[in-house]
């Protein structure tokens, strides 16, 4: 709402700015001594533009002031509407109709004349936009305007009775769904969990080739009738989960990986490890951290310390039999 008022606004005010050509080269470097009169109405023209953004923003000059608090006591505030109509009529009566001679010539001329009819058009086609987008921000502000009041008198009511309401706006639910209004994603989890399910389901995959179990080759006529329907068959059945025994087969929005990860395998333990005596005290044992980011120096030391320790340059015995 705000950012559409402010581009409005900001469409008000390049309406007085004369940025075409015709208007360029007459306070250009083409000028000449013979459209003075042009020049001065284009300057006039320019300062009733930025009288007019000064309007609009809220601004106002200390004669604009003065002017409006004499003009208050007889006539209300003047409507930007109003405003953009009467430059609008002003604008469209530039013309040098009172000089003479080459000013009035060079006026006359037609590239001036389809020159001014272009800029006139412009004009009024923007004045026409701005007052349609005008009144489409007033009248969403004037809805807003009765929402609000609407929500504060609802507020009011619900303190009187010691219970409040939370609109459907502020609740977490809606939150997320607006969030996520452009994608659809439970569907496409729901669809994924789907081809998920039919790729680990057991399958038949049918291995027949041409020729195998029967005569192939050239000039080998197919069988017909009940040569064909004996034909043998080679299909191979792949082992897989049913998707009623899946662990997610009753969860919704969950998916379980019911493969067996070889790489994470081969790090499991197949048989309990010495000095271990039970499963939950291995585990129990697994479960305390040894690296130096949860021990202190002194405590990751002893613990990775190895049973044997040897110095460098010192011969190693062989183990000797007792016995």
């Amino acid at each position: 709402m705000e950012a559409e008022r402010d581009r409005a606004m900001e469409r008000a005010t390049l309406k007085h700015k004369n940025t075409g050509r015709w208007a360029k080269n007459l306070v250009g470097k083409h000028a000449t001594m013979e459209n003075v009169e042009a020049r001065n109405a284009i300057e006039e023209q320019l300062l009733r533009g930025e009288r007019l953004r000064r309007r609009i923003q809220g601004v106002e000059t200390d004669d604009e002031a003065e002017e409006s608090d004499s003009d208050d006591a007889d006539q209300p505030d003047e409507d930007p509407f109003d405003e953009l109509r009467r430059l609008q009529g002003q604008e469209e009566e530039v013309a040098p109709s009172s000089s003479s001679g080459k000013k009035a010539a060079v006026w006359d001329m037609k590239f001036m004349s389809d020159a001014r009819k272009r800029d006139a058009q412009q004009r009024r086609d923007e004045v026409d936009d701005f007052e349609r987008e005008m009144a489409a921000l007033d009248k969403q502000g004037v809805g807003e305007h009765e929402e609000n009041r609407t929500a504060t008198m609802d507020g009011r009511n619900a303190s009187r009775g010691g219970e409040i309401r939370i609109p459907g706006a502020l609740q977490q639910r809606d939150l997320v769904a607006e969030a996520f209004a452009g994608d659809d994603v439970a569907a496409e989890f729901e669809a994924d969990k789907k081809a998920i399910m039919e790729r680990d389901a057991p399958k038949e995959v049918d291995e027949t080739l041409p020729g195998w179990g029967s005569w192939g080759g050239k000039g080998v006529k197919k069988a017909r009738g009940r040569g064909q329907q004996q034909q043998r068959k080679y299909t191979r059945t792949i082992a897989g989960l049913e998707a009623s025994q899946r662990k997610d087969a009753n969860m919704k929005g969950v998916i379980i990986n019911e493969k067996r990860d070889k790489k994470a395998d081969k790090f499991k333990a197949k048989d309990l490890p010495f000095p271990y005596t039970s499963a939950a005290q291995y585990q129990l044992a697994m479960q305390n951290p040894i690296g130096p980011e949860w021990n202190t120096r002194t405590t990751h030391q002893r613990l990775t310390l190895p049973r044997v320790v040897t110095k460098p340059g010192k011969a190693i015995l062989p183990i000797q039999r007792k016995f």
